[in-house]
Protein backbone atom coordinates (compact mmCIF):
# COMPACT_ATOMS: atom_id res chain seq x y z
CA UNK A 1 0.00 0.00 0.00
CA UNK A 2 1.60 3.44 -0.97
CA UNK A 3 1.75 6.20 1.53
CA UNK A 4 0.55 9.78 1.16
CA UNK A 5 3.76 11.24 -0.49
CA UNK A 6 3.83 8.03 -3.25
CA UNK A 7 -0.37 8.57 -4.07
CA UNK A 8 0.35 12.24 -4.46
CA UNK A 9 3.32 11.40 -6.45
CA UNK A 10 0.85 8.73 -8.26
CA UNK A 11 -1.91 11.35 -8.51
CA UNK A 12 0.43 13.95 -9.96
CA UNK A 13 1.68 11.04 -12.63
CA UNK A 14 -1.72 10.06 -13.62
CA UNK A 15 -2.89 13.93 -14.20
CA UNK A 16 0.08 14.60 -16.65
CA UNK A 17 0.18 11.19 -18.02
CA UNK A 18 -2.35 9.19 -17.96
CA UNK A 19 -6.10 8.18 -19.34
CA UNK A 20 -9.31 7.62 -17.35
CA UNK A 21 -11.81 6.02 -19.59
CA UNK A 22 -14.77 3.20 -20.14
CA UNK A 23 -13.41 0.59 -22.63
CA UNK A 24 -15.77 -1.55 -24.41
CA UNK A 25 -15.27 -5.58 -23.74
CA UNK A 26 -15.56 -6.68 -27.47
CA UNK A 27 -16.31 -10.22 -26.50
CA UNK A 28 -19.30 -9.51 -25.16
CA UNK A 29 -22.61 -9.12 -27.49
CA UNK A 30 -24.44 -6.89 -24.50
CA UNK A 31 -23.05 -3.40 -23.44
CA UNK A 32 -20.05 -4.52 -21.38
CA UNK A 33 -18.06 -1.38 -20.34
CA UNK A 34 -15.09 -1.40 -17.92
CA UNK A 35 -13.37 0.80 -16.15
CA UNK A 36 -9.59 1.42 -16.97
CA UNK A 37 -6.25 3.75 -16.39
CA UNK A 38 -3.66 3.82 -18.66
CA UNK A 39 -0.29 5.63 -19.15
CA UNK A 40 1.94 5.41 -21.94
CA UNK A 41 5.81 6.70 -21.12
CA UNK A 42 9.27 6.30 -21.84
CA UNK A 43 10.54 5.46 -17.95
CA UNK A 44 9.71 2.06 -16.67
CA UNK A 45 9.91 3.23 -12.73
CA UNK A 46 7.33 5.30 -12.20
CA UNK A 47 4.95 2.21 -13.86
CA UNK A 48 6.96 0.21 -11.95
CA UNK A 49 5.79 1.79 -8.63
CA UNK A 50 1.82 1.68 -9.66
CA UNK A 51 2.47 -2.29 -10.71
CA UNK A 52 4.05 -2.86 -7.42
CA UNK A 53 1.27 -1.54 -5.47
CA UNK A 54 -2.05 -1.52 -7.81
CA UNK A 55 -1.18 -4.95 -9.83
CA UNK A 56 -2.03 -4.19 -13.87
CA UNK A 57 -0.31 -4.80 -16.63
CA UNK A 58 3.08 -3.24 -17.80
CA UNK A 59 4.78 -3.84 -21.53
CA UNK A 60 7.21 -2.48 -23.38
CA UNK A 61 6.61 -1.47 -27.18
CA UNK A 62 9.73 -2.13 -28.60
CA UNK A 63 8.82 -1.27 -32.16
CA UNK A 64 8.19 2.25 -30.60
CA UNK A 65 10.35 2.66 -27.19
CA UNK A 66 7.85 3.10 -24.55
CA UNK A 67 6.33 1.49 -21.78
CA UNK A 68 2.37 0.74 -21.68
CA UNK A 69 0.73 0.29 -18.12
CA UNK A 70 -2.87 -0.47 -18.10
CA UNK A 71 -5.40 -0.70 -14.86
CA UNK A 72 -8.52 -2.36 -15.39
CA UNK A 73 -12.52 -3.41 -13.75
CA UNK A 74 -11.55 -3.43 -9.27
CA UNK A 75 -7.89 -2.19 -9.52
CA UNK A 76 -8.04 0.72 -11.41
CA UNK A 77 -11.46 1.87 -8.83
CA UNK A 78 -9.31 1.10 -5.78
CA UNK A 79 -6.47 3.33 -7.39
CA UNK A 80 -8.50 6.22 -8.23
CA UNK A 81 -10.37 6.33 -4.67
CA UNK A 82 -6.66 5.93 -3.22
CA UNK A 83 -5.21 9.07 -5.17
CA UNK A 84 -8.69 10.62 -5.55
CA UNK A 85 -8.09 13.77 -2.79
CA UNK A 86 -4.56 14.54 -4.70
CA UNK A 87 -5.97 14.64 -8.22
CA UNK A 88 -6.17 17.93 -9.77
CA UNK A 89 -6.75 17.53 -13.75
CA UNK A 90 -8.49 14.37 -13.72
CA UNK A 91 -10.61 14.84 -10.60
CA UNK A 92 -13.66 14.95 -13.27
CA UNK A 93 -12.76 12.09 -14.91
CA UNK A 94 -12.51 10.16 -11.10
CA UNK A 95 -15.59 11.34 -10.31
CA UNK A 96 -17.20 9.53 -13.43
CA UNK A 97 -15.92 6.61 -12.68
CA UNK A 98 -17.18 6.55 -9.11
CA UNK A 99 -20.40 6.83 -10.63
CA UNK A 100 -20.00 4.10 -12.93
CA UNK A 101 -18.60 2.07 -10.19
CA UNK A 102 -22.64 2.36 -8.72
CA UNK A 103 -24.15 0.73 -11.70
CA UNK A 104 -22.18 -2.18 -11.46
CA UNK A 105 -24.00 -4.12 -9.21
CA UNK A 106 -25.72 -5.60 -11.84
CA UNK A 107 -22.71 -6.91 -12.78
CA UNK A 108 -23.02 -10.74 -13.90
CA UNK A 109 -26.51 -11.27 -14.50
CA UNK A 110 -27.87 -12.35 -17.42
CA UNK A 111 -29.58 -9.22 -18.46
CA UNK A 112 -28.21 -5.53 -17.56
CA UNK A 113 -31.57 -3.19 -17.31
CA UNK A 114 -31.79 -0.59 -20.30
CA UNK A 115 -31.71 2.07 -17.38
CA UNK A 116 -28.17 1.04 -16.77
CA UNK A 117 -26.81 0.59 -20.02
CA UNK A 118 -28.23 3.91 -21.22
CA UNK A 119 -26.23 5.52 -17.87
CA UNK A 120 -23.21 3.37 -18.71
CA UNK A 121 -23.16 4.90 -22.00
CA UNK A 122 -24.00 8.56 -20.99
CA UNK A 123 -20.75 8.35 -18.57
CA UNK A 124 -18.72 6.91 -21.22
CA UNK A 125 -20.07 10.12 -23.67
CA UNK A 126 -18.99 12.49 -20.75
CA UNK A 127 -15.66 11.07 -20.07
CA UNK A 128 -14.60 10.94 -23.42
CA UNK A 129 -15.89 14.93 -23.75
CA UNK A 130 -13.75 15.78 -20.96
CA UNK A 131 -10.78 13.69 -22.42
CA UNK A 132 -11.11 15.20 -25.42
CA UNK A 133 -11.27 18.69 -24.15
CA UNK A 134 -7.87 17.77 -22.77
CA UNK A 135 -6.19 16.86 -25.72
CA UNK A 136 -6.38 12.86 -26.14
CA UNK A 137 -7.93 11.02 -29.05
CA UNK A 138 -10.26 8.34 -27.87
CA UNK A 139 -12.91 6.02 -28.90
Amino acid sequence: MPNELEKAYIAGFIDGEGCITFNKDKKRKQCSLYLEVAITHKTKEPLELLKSNYKGSLYFRKNRNYYDYQLRHQQAYKLLKDIFPYLIVKKKQAELSFKFAETMKFKGRRKIPLAIINKRLELKEMIQNLNSKMGFALT
